[in-house]
């Protein structure tokens, strides 16, 4: 993965006949290590203060370069199949991604754990993904596997079950899979509701969006809410 100085300087040196289309918002700020600071021209009537009402991610960011918005689910293209992640499990197994660097994402530990264990007893293993862990004890049917690279996360995301988890990159790669998932959304900045999501997990296909009551955060979410949805997503 290129660190941003190094896709600044791959940009640069792409021939003039290649099109490059910068879908941040207005004025972005890119800080270099040479001192250097870049700013795109786009739209300035989205900001990073009122993008989300106007639409999901893909929805606002066709519309921040004025192109024409095609609600689909995205794409997430993995390595061949002799070249994949094998997760070690003879069970099925359900992943989850428990934390991002935005606090008001975040469900609370000890609900994660009561969530695992409940899995855990109706005969699933639980994988955990993402960059940080809950710091549990690997127990049996609990199996950490943070700090994995991107293409190894899609393959045990692909091949499980079901993907819980809060708003962050993986539940995009998530519904880029194709996976069942369910997602915990509450109030983020301004925003009592908002959905981040484009194809299948906005329109309510292989997917359950479980929503904090108005004016709450994700981690006001019950357990049993979350658990629910589960159930009534796996027919279980």
């Amino acid at each position: 993965m290129y660190t941003k100085d190094q896709y600044i300087n791959w940009c640069k040196s792409l021939s003039k006949s290649v099109i490059i289309v910068d879908l941040h918002f207005y004025e972005k700020h890119y800080d270099l290590a040479d001192g250097e600071v870049l700013k795109n021209s786009n739209n300035p009537t989205i900001s990073e203060d009122n993008y989300y009402d106007y639409g999901c991610l893909l929805e606002v960011f066709t519309k921040i370069v004025e192109l024409d918005y095609v609600n689909e689910t995205p794409r997430f293209y993995r390595r061949p199949i002799k070249e994949q992640y094998q997760l070690n499990s003879n069970k099925k197994y359900i992943a989850i991604h428990t934390s991002s660097k935005g606090q008001e994402r975040n469900w609370d530990i000890d609900k994660w754990e009561k969530l695992i264990n409940i899995l855990i007893n109706h005969g699933f293993n639980v994988v955990e993904l993402g960059s940080e862990h809950l710091n549990l004890q690997e127990t049996l049917g609990y199996i950490n596997k943070t700090g994995l690279g991107i293409q190894d996360i899609a393959d045990i995301i692909a091949n499980s079950e079901c993907f819980i988890g809060i708003d962050s990159a993986l539940a995009h790669i998530a519904n880029a899979l194709n996976v069942k998932g369910v997602v915990l959304l509450g109030k983020y900045r301004k925003w009592d509701r908002y959905i981040p999501y484009s194809g299948n997990y906005q329109k309510g296909v292989n997917s359950k969006i479980v929503y904090a009551a108005i004016g709450q955060t994700a981690k006001e979410i019950n357990v049993e809410i979350v658990y629910n949805a589960v159930r009534e997503l796996l027919k279980v």
